[in-house]
């Protein structure tokens, strides 16, 4: 199961993986809609922090409102939790951020906070 939570800087969201049963998993894109665009801060985005099973997680692309992250799909079972960071961005001043996986067939939960 992913966790996002936002950072108390507007620059971050921390997500936190849990394992809820050893599975394979398959490669797939974290999407992360914004009510609005996002500015970027002078190192730009990018991920930081990476460990456990997310620690092959990669940048896809950052779009006006939106930041596709490609997870990472696993050969073995995966008996790993693990976290990564979304740095560089300044949050838009209100709304709720959506996130969402693709393909849904992948054995990766979302949950928020």
């Amino acid at each position: 199961m992913i966790n996002a939570f936002p950072g108390s800087n507007p620059d971050n969201i921390l997500f936190a993986g849990s394992l809820i049963a050893a599975s394979t998993l398959a490669q797939t894109t974290l999407t992360l809609t914004f009510p609005g665009p996002i500015s970027t801060t002078a190192g730009g985005v990018q991920i930081v922090g990476a460990s456990g099973v997310f620690s092959t997680v990669s940048l896809a692309s950052v779009q006006s409102s939106v930041i596709d992250v490609t997870l990472p799909g696993t050969d073995a079972i995966n008996t790993s939790s693990g976290s990564f960071r979304i740095q560089g961005f300044q949050l838009p001043a209100c709304g709720p951020i959506s996130l969402a996986v693709n393909p849904v067939t992948n054995n990766y939960i979302l949950a928020t906070c």
